[in-house]
């Protein structure tokens, strides 16, 4: 089902979609300032939605149990994450937050498939259990502006952690086992490749030298190399 709602309209309301098993496409018209309460709640066939850059305010739950939403977005006059609003969306593996957010509500991205976030700068809390039960996610860059972070945030979810040193982010990182990361730190390129200068047996006869040399992939990579030879 496509469904194109008519101008002027300024909010969904509460559970307008709620459980529209078969709503797969829907466009919102710029103008709407409020998606209410679980609007699209259990949506299990949405895949994409954009919402106008008019939009202030998303309920609580609005998106939740929507296991098909892979593509959507958060304007910018958007300031919070509300309770559950994209619990249980199982293929929302990315979503940017503007820089207005200051919360991020509980059980937010709960059961979510985000594999990696940012957190902006001038957001201040971390809900109970917002990022719960994410095996996906590997890094979460938390900036030194998030002063709480709730119980279970992080249960069962194992990312790295980036942030400043000093800041509540480190604190919180250590207090519950998960690795932190200096986000200020030199970035460490891994190679991808190693090609030597000379290729099979080398002989060097006593008294000689060989200079071996490396070539890393790409070329600003890191690494220590280890040289090993016989005494035949």
């Amino acid at each position: 089902v496509k469904v194109v709602l008519p101008e002027k309209l300024n909010a969904i309301s509460n559970n307008l979609f709620d459980a529209c098993d078969a709503l797969k496409d829907i466009t919102l018209p710029e103008g709407v300032v409020t998606i209410g309460k679980a609007a699209f709640q259990k949506c299990s066939s949405l895949v994409e939605l954009t919402l106008p850059k008019s939009v202030t305010t998303i309920g609580e739950s609005a998106f939740y149990d929507c296991p098909s939403l892979a593509t959507t977005n958060v304007p910018e006059g958007v300031t919070a994450i509300e309770t559950g609003t994209y619990q249980a969306c199982s293929s929302l593996d990315s979503l940017e937050l503007p820089v207005g957010i200051k919360s991020i509500g509980a059980r937010a991205f709960q059961n979510s498939g985000l594999t990696s976030m940012v957190i902006p700068e001038g957001c201040t809390s971390l809900g109970n259990s917002s990022f719960r039960y994410l095996g996906r996610l590997e890094r979460i860059d938390i900036p030194a502006s998030v002063t709480t972070i709730g119980d279970y945030a992080f249960f069962q979810s194992f990312p790295k952690i980036y942030g400043k040193v000093g800041s509540y982010a480190q604190t919180y990182a250590e207090s519950v086992g998960l690795e932190f990361v200096d986000i200020d730190a030199p970035e460490v390129v891994e190679p991808t490749a190693i090609e030597l200068d000379h290729t099979g047996t080398v002989t060097v006869k006593v008294g000689e030298t060989l200079t071996l040399a490396a070539t890393l992939t790409p070329a600003d990579a890191q690494t220590t190399i280890t040289w090993s030879s016989s005494d035949e």
